[in-house]
C-alpha cells in the first residue's frame, strides 16, 4: 500500500503535439511511452463507486497485468491524495481474494463484479529530480479514450505528476514550471471518476455550477471541469454568448474576483492575475475566444496560486 500524491494538469486534445514538444523541452527525452489498456469493474449498482472506491486491472502488455485498488481519496484546489494498492496479475481477471487485504475496502457483493467501463490510452512519461528537496516527481502526458460501452466515450487529455519521492513543495515547484509554459488548467476529477460520469451521463453538469461555488478550491474544481468539457467535446459550440456579446465565461471570472476580494486577497500579485483574466473575455467572434481560451496559460497559473495559498493555510 501507498499513498498517492498527485497534480492533474488537463489541455485542449488539440494541442497535443504542441504540448508533448513543450516537455521535451523542458524536461528532456522522456524515460519512456507506452499504451495502456484498463477496464474498470463495479456491480451492477455501483457499490464501489457509492464508497468511492475504484478496481482496475491494467494491461501492462507482453501478458502482464496489473491490479489496482484506489479510495478514500480527497482533493484540494488540483492536489489529490488517495490510497493506493497494486499486485501483479497472469491474466485480466481481478482477483477479488486480494480485496481482503484493504482495509476499510467496502462490503459488496464479490459475485456480482463485472466490467463497467475501460481506458485506452498512450502514456508518455518523465522522472524529473530535485536534488536540493531530495525528491523526484514522475512527469506523464496521456491522449487516449475513455469507453463505456453504448453509453459514449470520452477523450482523455492530461499530464499527471505524481511525488514519488520527497516533499509536497517539489511536486508544486515542477508544476509551476509546467503551468508557465503549457497551455493547461489543474483538473480535479480523475479517469474513473469521468468513467462513472459517462455511465451516469452527467459529465457536464458543472456547466450549471458556476453560481454554487463558495471558496478558491471550488473555484478551482469547477474552472477545470469547465475548461475541459469546454475545450474537448464542446469545441465550435463553446462560448455561448448573452445579448451583449460577452462570453458565459465572465461568471467564472466574477466569481473568482468575488472570492479574492472575500479572502482580502488583493496584492499586485492577484490584481495582476484579474486583469490579465478579463483580457479573456475580450474576442472578435466564438471561434476567436475558443482558440484563447484553449491556449491560454492563465488558468493553469491561477489555480497553482490558489493551491500554494490552500497549502500554506494548513
Amino acid at each position: 500500500m501507498m499513498d498517492e500524491i498527485e497534480i492533474k494538469l488537463g489541455f485542449s486534445a488539440s494541442l497535443k503535439h504542441d504540448v508533448i514538444e513543450a516537455l521535451t523541452s523542458m524536461l528532456g527525452e522522456p524515460l519512456e511511452g507506452r499504451s495502456l489498456f484498463n477496464i474498470y469493474f463495479d456491480t451492477p449498482d455501483l457499490s464501489l463507486r457509492k464508497s468511492r472506491w475504484a478496481l482496475r486491472v491494467r494491461d501492462l502488455g507482453k501478458g502482464g497485468h496489473e491490479q489496482t485498488v484506489k479510495g478514500q481519496g480527497k482533493a484540494e484546489a488540483g492536489l489529490h491524495r488517495r490510497i493506493e494498492h497494486n499486485w501483479p496479475l497472469r491474466s485480466k481477471q481481478p482477483d477479488l481474494t486480494l480485496l481482503d487485504q484493504v482495509a476499510g475496502f467496502p462490503e459488496v457483493c464479490r459475485e456480482q463484479i463485472r466490467p463497467a467501463f475501460s481506458t485506452d490510452f498512450s502514456r508518455t512519461l518523465w522522472l524529473v529530480d530535485i536534488p536540493e528537496s531530495k525528491s523526484r516527481v514522475e512527469v506523464v502526458f496521456d491522449v487516449g479514450t475513455i469507453s463505456a460501452d453504448q453509453d459514449g466515450v470520452l477523450s482523455i487529455s492530461e499530464m499527471e505528476l505524481e511525488l514519488k519521492v520527497g516533499q509536497i513543495d517539489a511536486l508544486i515547484q515542477v508544476a509551476e514550471k509546467l503551468v508557465r509554459n503549457i497551455p493547461c488548467w489543474l483538473y480535479t476529477p480523475s479517469k474513473a471518476a469521468r468513467g462513472y460520469g459517462l455511465l451516469a451521463q452527467n459529465n457536464d453538469e458543472m456547466f450549471n455550477n458556476i453560481g454554487a461555488i463558495n471558496s478558491l478550491n471550488g473555484w478551482v474544481d469547477v474552472a477545470g471541469r469547465y475548461m475541459q468539457q469546454i475545450t474537448t467535446r464542446h469545441k465550435g459550440g463553446l462560448n455561448q454568448t448573452n445579448n451583449s456579446g460577452e462570453s458565459d465565461i465572465r461568471p467564472l471570472i466574477e466569481v473568482l474576483n468575488d472570492l479574492l476580494e472575500a479572502a482580502d486577497l488583493d496584492d499586485a500579485l492577484w490584481r495582476s492575475m484579474m486583469k490579465e483574466g478579463e483580457q479573456l473575455l475580450k474576442a472578435d467572434s466564438m471561434s476567436d475566444q475558443a482558440e484563447t481560451l484553449e491556449r491560454s496559460t492563465w488558468f493553469g497559473r491561477i489555480g497553482i496560486e490558489i493551491l500554494k495559498l490552500t497549502i500554506a493555510k494548513r
